[in-house]
């Protein structure tokens, strides 16, 4: 029966030298264990304030057609 040793000697020698995963970019080992790395300061401050303004268009956006919605008289112009 083969030992652990031998099993994970046998998966290292078959792997994909190809393989990639993006956590093995997004984190760092310490003291061999993965650890993430910090995201503190993702965006600056004006690329904070730009996604706010975008996402208050969309919802101001959305309000409007909501709107545009409920104030429909019902009326219909079907072209054939």
């Amino acid at each position: 029966m083969p030992s652990r040793l031998q099993k994970l000697k046998e998966k290292a020698a078959f792997r994909n030298p190809d393989e990639f995963y993006f956590k093995m970019i997004n984190s760092r080992t310490v003291g061999g264990i993965h650890r993430p790395k910090p995201e503190d300061n993702k965006y600056t401050e004006d690329e904070l304030l730009l996604l706010k303004n975008k996402y208050m268009g969309y919802i101001l956006q959305s309000a409007q057609s909501e709107k545009r919605l409920l104030n429909w008289n019902g009326e219909k112009s079907i072209k054939c």
